[in-house]
């Protein structure tokens, strides 16, 4: 009997080619969590629906040279063109957003001049970069270039209203940070103040047949009874916690809760930014509450910031903002705060590399400033990159540094799977009363400290 698998394979190739525009970025998701043999989709994606080259070749005369830039700079892509890249519509948006850090912006750039690119006007002090093109038919196109001093995925994170919105594409694959939401509940959610949302960007939601909405309701119910210093992640225990745990929980991209696609990379230059400097990026949406904001309209708050940004790092990582930790019990600092605690702790110790390594200079070659500046002021390392013109015998820890996260990351994901057999338990144990069911979690919240502090 043939089976669907069987079907979706190449041995039954027009058969394939008619059923796969049948399915949708959900349903594809689905069936390569089902089983491993459809994981033989991800290569057929990438030749066909979801082929980057064809969906820049909308924008620009030579797609894989854009690519190739893109990846160099480390810039990424986005905007309502990428949402219907992963939602494999038909519709053109003539708008797209490229985010690339200041300092390698200048290839992108020229690149766009290239390629008969208009400079709009610029306003005064900002880092964005409007261009412009008229292309067949008289579409217009508009590229808005975001050139600030952060990594770009930490301008990209920063910049959308909406959670529909957090969709990129790099050189070698595109994210999706909130797919459950997005594509299978057709839902988006609020990231900032309302009255700072633009006609045209809810419009644009709207228009993509998305449900608009402030924060989850279930995230209204929970935070009654709870201390209000807590933000919505306090809700471990509510009901509706799994489903919840795309939206509050500490991220990373490229976590579980991303859907990923692979691209094709074929001609394309490869670039001397690894992958996992953007995948160790971690980020969290935090509640109003937790920020003491008052607004007649609930939002979510991003919380991420280039902290680990030191001179002896060739790249920049994003994190958590490290002064997020207000929980008053141990569980919850254990709970909240394991990744954020192990940042800081990667922080100070990249501060002192940085003094070290100035100490190590020449005193002829040293920046006497920065230095003393540094031996008053450690934590001001952070803030001394681009300042310092560096040796050939310069040593950078990039490796070492992507290693702790990965290792700090892990530990976050333990924390993570403890809280929900922790829930389950919960479940379980219901019927043997309210006493007996908090005793049991409190010991397995004990224990997710004591593995902590091994």
């Amino acid at each position: 009997m043939v089976s669907l698998l069987d079907l979706l394979t190449s041995h039954y190739a027009p058969v394939q080619r008619m059923m796969l525009p049948c399915l949708d970025i959900v349903d594809v998701a689905a069936l390569m969590r089902t089983c491993k043999g459809f994981a033989q989709l991800q290569p057929l994606l990438q030749a066909t629906v979801y082929n980057a080259s064809r969906f820049f070749g909308q924008y620009f005369s030579d797609p894989i040279a854009f690519r190739s830039i893109q990846g160099q700079c480390g810039a990424l892509v986005s905007g309502r063109g990428v949402r219907t890249f992963l939602q494999r519509s038909a519709h053109f948006s003539p708008y797209l957003q490229i985010f690339v850090a200041a300092s390698r912006s200048r290839p992108i750039l020229e690149f766009l001049k290239k390629d008969g690119y208009v400079v709009l006007k610029k306003k005064s002090g900002s880092n964005v970069q409007t261009f412009s093109i008229v292309v067949s038919r008289g579409t217009k196109i508009l590229l808005d270039v975001f050139m600030g001093e952060k990594a770009a995925i930490a301008q990209a994170l920063m910049c959308y209203p909406f959670t529909a919105s957090l969709n990129f594409l790099s050189w070698n694959k595109v994210y999706a940070l909130f797919p459950y939401s997005t594509f299978g509940k057709s839902e988006s959610y609020l990231l900032r103040d309302m009255d700072a949302v633009k006609y045209a960007q809810l419009e644009g939601i709207v228009s993509d047949g998305l449900k608009f909405k402030s924060v989850a309701w279930t995230h209204r119910e929970a935070p009654e009874g709870l201390n209000p210093r807590h933000d919505f992640t306090d809700t471990l225990f509510h009901q509706d916690a799994d489903e919840l745990g795309e939206l509050v929980r500490i991220r990373r991209i490229g976590d579980r809760h991303t859907w990923v696609v692979k691209l094709d990379t074929k001609g394309l230059s490869v670039p001397d930014i690894p992958t996992s400097v953007l995948e160790s990026a971690t980020f969290q949406l935090r509640g109003p509450h937790h920020h003491g904001q008052l607004s007649n309209v609930a939002h979510y708050v991003m919380d991420c910031d280039c902290i680990i940004n030191h001179p002896v790092l060739k790249h920049q990582y994003v994190t958590l903002s490290l002064g997020t930790q207000d929980d008053d019990s141990d569980e919850r600092k254990a709970r909240h705060s394991y990744y954020i605690r192990k940042c800081q702790d990667l922080n100070t110790r990249l501060n002192e590399l940085t003094l070290i390594a100035l100490r190590g200079m020449h005193t002829d070659d040293r920046p006497l400033h920065q230095y003393i500046a540094l031996k008053r002021d450690i934590s001001k390392a952070a803030t001394m990159r681009g300042k310092i013109d560096l040796p050939a015998s310069w040593a950078f820890f990039d490796d070492d540094v992507i290693t702790y996260l990965d290792k700090a990351w892990q530990g976050q994901q333990k924390i993570d799977e403890q809280e929900r057999a922790a829930r389950n338990a919960q479940v379980a144990i219901s019927t043997v009363g309210h006493d007996s069911a908090m005793q049991l979690l409190q010991s397995l919240l004990r224990t997710v400290s004591q593995d902590l502090r091994k």
